[in-house]
């Protein structure tokens, strides 16, 4: 009875942080976010992570899903900070548990989950020498289409077919938008930037 209770206290904080994400346009940063890549088995497999990291992994997800229901059961108004806050300090317990090369190869698999959504963190942005007038373009591009996913997203439901397709199609237009914003030379270090083609299979959803 505790299992299932946990369960399902584990499925809701996930669900909220869903509805949250996809109400605020944040797909493909809460599939790159780095917590919930690594407690992928694909992921694990392809980083080469020991027990003890594993283990590591699995304590600091439990963490952060239980700072998860104390965001969303807090003030909505500070819910973006804290969530800020929160993607901050699991970067550096995550930079404290992985290796150099591991941390490389994690990064490489977050950009290719986040696409271009990702050209607006400022450590991308950096990387890639990006102008302050790009960096603006940028901005615009992703402000203009977490307006068009919020209209499309409807709190406490999941979006249905013809939804999902407007939301895919209106990422796809930005995306293409922002990457146009970046000259040849941006275009492909972003590129290298990603590393290979990450294969294994990414799944998000209530613990099975």
């Amino acid at each position: 009875m505790r299992l299932m209770i946990r369960l399902a206290v584990v499925a809701m904080v996930l669900a909220l942080a869903q509805e949250y994400a996809a109400a605020q346009g944040f797909f493909g940063g809460f599939r790159g976010n780095p917590v919930m890549l690594l407690r992928q088995e694909s992921v694990q497999k392809e980083l080469k992570l020991n027990e003890d990291q594993v283990k590591k992994i699995e304590e600091l997800s439990q963490k952060t899903r239980e700072k998860f229901q104390d965001i969303f059961g807090g003030d909505e108004a500070e819910r973006p900070k804290k969530m800020q806050e929160l993607t901050e300090e699991n970067r550096k317990a995550v930079a404290e548990i992985l290796n150099p090369e591991q941390s490389k190869r994690l990064n490489q698999i977050s950009y290719q989950q986040r696409g271009t959504s990702a050209l607006i963190d400022p450590e991308v942005a950096k990387a890639l020498a990006l102008s302050e007038e790009q960096q603006g373009k940028v901005k615009t591009i992703n402000e203009e289409m977490m307006a068009g996913m919020r209209e499309l997203f409807t709190p406490g439901q999941a979006p249905d077919e013809d939804a999902r397709k407007k939301m895919n199609d209106l990422r796809k237009s930005s995306g293409d938008k922002m990457l146009a914003v970046l000259s040849a030379e941006q275009k492909t270090k972003w590129t290298e930037m990603q590393g290979e083609a990450f294969k294994g299979e990414i799944r998000f959803g209530p613990p099975r």
